[in-house]
């Protein structure tokens, strides 16, 4: 217990002490003058000055479209002539300003604490850092990191924005000065670019034969490094160790890169599984988003777009998965700018939580938010980015068995199994043209089953004999009496052998009107159609 006391006792202490010495720095300043604006304008219209951070700055604070604007204290013309003055020598030794202002001070010591410069106080340092960051990026395929066009070693007439703009676009360690600029109240100079990189191209599916696990001679792995297209390089692979260390140097300088979060959640043991989690994979994916961070050398050199390496094309990225800059893009300036009045309190909560540790300046991780945001959401500005990611990772899930169901919590994968049964029950459907419809016409049948043609021929047959005499008598009356009934005149032609053909014509016009009247009323007919053959007969017995 006194041992503790004594520890906190002796803290105390030396609070009181840097109060003390705080207090007495500051009562050792002397008033401090009053810059003109005149006065840094003239100072600002000449190199070296012109292009010193303190001149940038006053530039940024005097651009009034800047959203958001500068912090007006970062902006007092004292600020800026502290910034110059505490520049690099050939800067503020140019400057009769800095002459003038250093009279009221003892030493450089007092006039920096004083007058204290930006935390970036080097322009020649951000002009360096800057410079090698473009250098990096030399030789890759891809497009150039922002501000590598507008800063080189012969002419960069403004280091300070070109930073900034490299910074927005691809931050690879050169930006920490500039991340606390920002922090101060100048965050315009950190925020994401307001225009939208174009998707990545999905990756093809994963290879579903793994590669072969050989360890290729050193020799080899040397040829192939220098030179991927040499044929002999098809089975090269790079070492597993190899990858893993070049992983944990990316992960462990740039957490927050979408492939980072993705190993994260594979070693978390989660519901990321599969492929997405193999090592070459995620090697792939983090070089593709950031080419020119020293661990992905290896992988840049193996994998060109000549590269004869399978082992390249067997471990593609994660289809879909947004950028680095794509998903600070979703997630800063959509989902976190979004109008919150409309919002549900579970939404609003959610968001404000989320985004108070995903902002301009800082975020760990991307995809949490929008993952977590866009589930509840999916209207919100910056969502599509997460809907498209998880669409084109989910040919994944359902080709290999994967699962990124960590982030795509609402992602179904496509109904691949439905489509081969379709076909069959489009089969059925025509094999019940059960064309039985066709039955009605056996209704016709009745009446092509017609008894009286029958009937004809036995009364013809008695008097076949006479025909011959009486053929040419009732040959005429032969139509009056067949008139009245139409249908009876063919049994009445029968008897003589002459007429037989003109029997066989009318039998085939009479038989479709017999079609046409309902199957009850042939049966009244058919007595009314035995009368006229007896009233032939009596008139043949009449002539005999």
């Amino acid at each position: 217990m006194g041992g503790s006391y004594k520890a906190l006792r002796r803290m105390l202490y030396n609070l009181i002490v840097l109060a003390m010495l705080i207090a007495v720095a500051v009562e050792s300043c002397p008033t401090p003058p009053v810059v003109l604006h005149s006065t840094l304008i003239a100072a600002c219209s000449t190199e070296p000055a012109r292009s010193a951070i303190g001149c940038s700055m006053y530039r940024f604070c005097g651009n009034e479209t800047l959203q958001p604007a500068i912090f007006p204290q970062l902006c007092t013309t004292l600020k800026i002539a502290g910034s110059l003055c505490n520049d690099d020598a050939n800067i503020s030794s140019s400057l009769a300003l800095c002459a003038q202002l250093r009279v009221q001070y003892t030493d450089d010591v007092q006039f920096r604490s004083c007058l204290p410069p930006y935390p970036i106080s080097s322009t020649s340092a951000i002009k360096a850092l800057h410079l090698h960051a473009c250098e990096e990026m030399e030789g890759y395929p891809g497009d150039p990191m922002a501000g590598c066009d507008t800063c080189t070693n012969v002419f960069c007439p403004n280091p300070l924005a070109s930073l900034s703009a490299g910074c927005i676009d691809m931050p690879m360690g050169q930006c920490d000065g500039l991340d606390a600029l920002c922090t101060l109240g100048a965050s315009v100079l950190c925020k994401k670019n307001l225009k939208d990189a174009p998707m990545r191209p999905p990756s093809p599916p994963p290879d579903q034969a793994p590669a072969s696990a050989m360890v290729p001679p050193a020799v080899t792995s040397a040829y192939c490094m220098a030179d991927s297209s040499l044929p002999q390089c098809t089975s090269y692979e790079y070492p597993l160790a190899n990858i893993t260390s070049d992983l944990s140097s990316l992960c462990a300088s740039m957490a927050y890169m979408p492939g980072c979060t993705i190993w994260a959640a594979c070693q978390a043991g989660g519901n990321v599984t599969g492929d997405f989690c193999r090592p070459m994979t995620l090697l792939s994916t983090i070089c593709i988003d950031m080419p020119s961070m020293s661990g992905c050398k290896s992988y840049v050199a193996l994998c060109k777009n000549t590269s004869a390496v399978q082992q390249c094309r067997s471990f593609p990225a994660i289809p879909g998965l947004p950028t680095t800059s794509q998903a600070k893009l979703a997630v800063v300036s959509g989902l976190c700018t979004a109008n919150r009045t409309a919002m549900t309190p579970v939404l609003l909560n959610l968001t404000t939580s989320m985004c108070a540790a995903c902002n301009q300046l800082s975020c760990r991780d991307y995809l949490t938010p929008l993952s977590s945001i866009c589930s509840v959401s999916p209207g919100l500005n910056g969502c599509g980015t997460y809907y498209s990611w998880c669409q084109a990772s989910a040919a994944w899930e359902v080709a290999a068995g994967s699962s990124i169901s960590t982030y795509c919590k609402n992602q179904q994968p496509p109904p691949l199994p439905s489509s081969p049964r379709s076909p069959p029950a489009i089969a059925k459907v025509p094999s019940p043209p059960i064309k039985l419809p066709l039955q009605p016409p056996p209704k016709s049948s009745p009446p092509i089953a017609l008894p009286p043609a029958k009937s004809s021929p036995p009364a013809a047959s008695p008097p076949a004999k006479s025909s011959p005499p009486a053929a040419s008598p009732p040959a005429k009356s032969s139509p009056p009496t067949a008139s009245p009934p139409a249908k009876l005149s063919p049994p009445t032609a029968s008897p003589p052998t002459k007429m037989s053909p003109p029997t066989a014509t009318p039998p085939t016009k009479v038989s479709p009107p017999a079609m046409l009247p309902p199957a009850k009323k042939p049966p009244p007919a058919l007595p009314l159609a035995k009368p006229p053959p007896q009233r032939l007969l009596r008139r043949l017995h009449h002539h005999h």
